[in-house]
């Protein structure tokens, strides 16, 4: 989406209208530490952000709220620039699923 606040409107009416969405990750949501939570929540949804304290960058990781889940607290290293969010997914009847949500932004080299 490249920015959260201009579509968001149109974003949160396709997450609420279609039941069978149950996890959403959004890359370059563009929110600074200010932001207000109340202005992106969704109903029934659970949310995770990363922001940035500069321009650019960020991420959101909605989850239903029919799961349970633990966001991973620790810090995770890369061997480059990157934003993660971790989250260990609880469903009944299988073994914890490890959601992972990464940005590298484009400016950085992998090698």
């Amino acid at each position: 989406m490249n920015g959260v606040q201009g579509k968001f409107t149109e974003f949160r009416h396709f997450m609420i209208t279609n039941p069978k969405v149950s996890i959403v990750g959004v890359v370059e949501s563009h929110l600074l530490d200010d932001s207000s939570l109340q202005n992106i929540e969704i109903e029934n949804f659970e949310l995770i952000r990363s922001n940035r304290a500069r321009q650019g960058g960020g991420l959101l990781l909605y989850i239903s709220t029919k799961f349970a889940m633990t966001e991973f607290l620790h810090p995770i290293n890369f061997p480059f620039e990157s934003e993660i969010i971790a989250v260990n997914l609880i469903t009944k009847g299988i073994k914890p699923i490890v959601i992972v949500l990464i940005y590298k932004p484009p400016h950085v080299k992998c090698s």
